[in-house]
């Protein structure tokens, strides 16, 4: 079995250890930069949808009616001059 020299036992070492620390950086960067986007989405104003499956009596009577409305309004064909 063959055994480094001390001088490059040492090189090897310092290299695992360099390339071990960059690593660590950019994971830490990666993981600061996630938390700071996750945060951001947190933050931003929620628009409240109303489900469909909470709907009520009066709202089916107010969709029905806004649906009746569109419908009845003509559609103005496009204009086929150039």
């Amino acid at each position: 079995m063959s055994r480094l020299r001390p001088a490059k036992r040492r090189r090897a070492n310092a290299r695992a250890i360099g390339i071990a620390k960059r690593t660590l950086i950019k994971a830490e960067r990666n993981a600061c930069q996630i938390v700071k986007r996750s945060a951001a989405v947190s933050a931003a104003p929620k628009l409240h949808r109303p489900s469909a499956a909470r709907t009520t009596a009066r709202d089916v009577a107010a969709i029905i009616a806004g649906t009746a409305i569109a419908a009845a309004i003509p559609v103005q064909p496009a204009s086929l001059s150039g």
